[in-house]
């Protein structure tokens, strides 16, 4: 690969039947960082935490009972 990073890892983020409030936090928190400010994020299979972007948009679609669901795109980001 060409760069200093050319394979750029991406993790599809789900929580699910989740209460409104902790998804109304995740959504601030997304809305907060956007797609253009970084955040450390550890994946379940990485020993350390890591900096991640979000890429795109998120959906949030109501589940059973009072909960909902959220999803989200994050990419790995190599910037200083």
């Amino acid at each position: 690969g060409d760069g200093l990073n050319p394979y750029a890892e991406t993790w599809n983020l789900t929580f699910s039947n989740r209460k409104a409030s902790e998804i109304a936090a995740i959504k601030a928190f997304l809305i907060s960082v956007r797609d253009v400010t970084p955040f450390d994020w550890q994946a379940p299979d990485d020993a350390t935490s890591k900096k991640w972007k979000i890429k795109g948009k998120f959906t949030i679609s109501d589940g059973e009972a009072d909960t909902r669901t959220i999803s989200f795109v994050v990419k790995r980001w190599f910037g200083a």
